[in-house]
């Protein structure tokens, strides 16, 4: 089987796929994607040549999963951190209250099944 070049991308700005955020090498970047099994993309500096990440299908989904739904890392969200940080403390907020929640039925459970077997053994005593 040969591989195919499907293509060559010149990213002049980050997109969903390619960014950074620690300062590392940024855009302008060449995107290379190829015909293979795997769905390979390179990532290459056109100033140096370097291949700066290779990435395939599994990458590009765990990029969904992972940065998407942990960190609310979607484009929509990306030109907008006021938005981005107020779904977060939004969510952890609702999943304290959830957390809350199930201590608290779960406290009562316990103290209804604590009580509930005392007078088990109390009628047992008697």
């Amino acid at each position: 089987d040969s591989v195919r070049l499907l293509g060559v991308d010149r990213l002049n700005r980050n997109d969903a796929y390619y960014y950074t955020t620690d300062g590392s090498v940024s855009p302008p970047m060449l995107r290379i994607r190829f015909d293979d099994p795997e769905k390979t993309w390179l990532h290459i500096d056109p100033a140096s040549g370097v291949i700066v990440e290779k990435i395939d299908a599994s990458r590009r989904l765990y990029r969904w999963l992972f940065n998407g739904l942990h960190r609310l890392d979607f484009p929509f969200l990306a030109g907008r951190p006021t938005l981005r940080q107020t779904c977060i403390v939004v969510l952890c907020a609702l999943g304290f209250v959830f957390s809350v929640t199930g201590a608290v039925i779960a406290y009562r459970r316990l103290v209804r099944d604590l009580s509930s077997r005392q007078s088990v053994l109390r009628s047992a005593v008697q």
